[in-house]
């Protein structure tokens, strides 16, 4: 039978991060709120600060640290665990929260608490205090106002193995994606970018008389929206939103799910607002939202996909940086025969297929997870 404890009473020290001195080389990592996302933690978004800056012992991050978005609105409550040594902090914006060893002589699995602390995401989110757009996140609240079911420590430690299946199955899963990923771009830098396509040695390169310089003969140089056109997404308030198989989709990727798609898949996103330029490939059917444009084009849409990712976007320097449609259609891009095209369809678009199921296989996995997640760390699921 295990006791409900407040979290307080799990956790050794519980505080805010730094207020960075932010430098281009040579720093310490800082993560943000971005580096917390889908309940991980990404480095790609974090930055550095001057390593002169001083900051207490206890805010350099440890192993199994749990970390929660502790300011504004649609990040606050997001929770993520540390789970892998790293010489960084935290900004001023996210709280570290770290496992203690023990509860009165009981031993803590330190992995548990960040289950069970993730199972708790919407009342953390809950707990914010605050004006619109000023939503804070008092530690304390969390500390006091978040109840830890605690189980007997064999128990912490196969709740937690379970839980950590999953997620190495999905963390096998990503890498596997990302090298596909990267076969399918590697071959579209070879053949379109450094003209080392079959049958290169016989076509001659002529001037384009453009930034691209010499070219192969055949090929051709044209503004972007020659052949694509960036469709607005349209806005889906997270409220009116219906439970189905349907992808809403923003500028970041993925946002949640409906129950009507807005355009069918497979397709392209192209942030517009917020992740303003990022590219992204949706396998099915989806809804772009309004910080996202849908690509629509009657080129091979693999090969559309990394030519867009290869592209570079101007982006407006306004306080959330933004993607302007008629700026965009003034890129150049090099097309080349549509024999060309169609040879690297074939040959990638098995790749993205291969990508498409293992991330259907990931999402099931991830619902199962997330299943699990709440019946096992409150003890409505025994296990043995």
């Amino acid at each position: 039978m295990s006791q409900l404890i407040p979290l307080r009473q799990l956790i050794s020290f519980a505080s805010r991060g730094i207020s960075p001195r932010y430098v281009a080389n040579n720093g310490i990592i800082v993560l943000n709120q971005k580096c917390i996302r889908e309940n991980k933690v990404s480095l790609e978004p974090s930055r550095l600060t001057d390593k002169t800056k001083k900051f207490s012992e206890e805010k350099k991050l440890k192993k199994f640290d749990v970390l929660i978005n502790s300011t504004g609105v649609g990040t606050l409550g997001r929770v993520a665990q540390l789970i892998f040594d790293l010489d960084a902090t935290v900004d001023s914006h996210v709280s570290i929260f770290r496992p203690a060893e023990d509860h009165n002589g009981k031993k803590i699995d330190p992995k548990y608490i960040g289950y069970s602390v993730r199972s708790h995401e919407k009342e953390i989110e809950a707990l914010g205090k605050g004006a619109t757009g000023q939503t804070e996140l008092s530690k304390n609240s969390v500390l006091d106002g978040i109840l830890i079911h605690f189980p007997t420590f064999s128990t912490q430690t196969r709740i937690a193995s379970i839980l950590s299946a999953y997620d190495d199955l999905i963390e096998n899963n990503e890498k596997r994606i990302i090298i596909l990923e990267e076969m399918a771009e590697r071959l579209y830098r070879e053949w379109f970018v450094k003209f080392k396509f079959p049958g290169h040695e016989k076509v001659r390169l002529i001037d384009s008389g453009t930034e691209y310089g010499m070219i192969p003969e055949g090929w051709e140089v044209k503004r972007l929206d020659s052949n694509i056109e960036l469709a607005y997404g349209k806005a889906l308030k997270a409220e009116n939103r219906v439970p189905g198989g349907i992808l809403v989709c923003g500028s970041g990727g993925v946002v949640g799910t409906h129950d009507k798609k807005l355009a069918t898949g497979p397709g392209i996103i192209v942030g517009r607002k917020g992740n303003a330029g990022a590219v992204f490939w949706v396998h099915g059917d989806f809804w772009p939202i309004d910080t996202a444009y849908f690509v629509k084009t009657k080129l091979s849409l693999v090969f559309t996909y990394y030519l867009l990712k290869t592209q570079s976007f101007v982006l407006g320097d306004a306080a959330v940086p933004g993607l302007n449609r008629e700026q965009a259609y003034r890129n150049l891009t090099l097309i080349p025969p549509g024999s060309l095209i169609s040879t690297y369809t074939i040959k990638t678009q098995p790749l993205r297929e291969l990508i498409g199921k293992i991330q259907v296989i990931n999402n099931n996995l991830s619902k199962i997870r997330d299943l699990l997640i709440p019946q096992l760390v409150t003890g409505k699921r025994e296990v043995k």
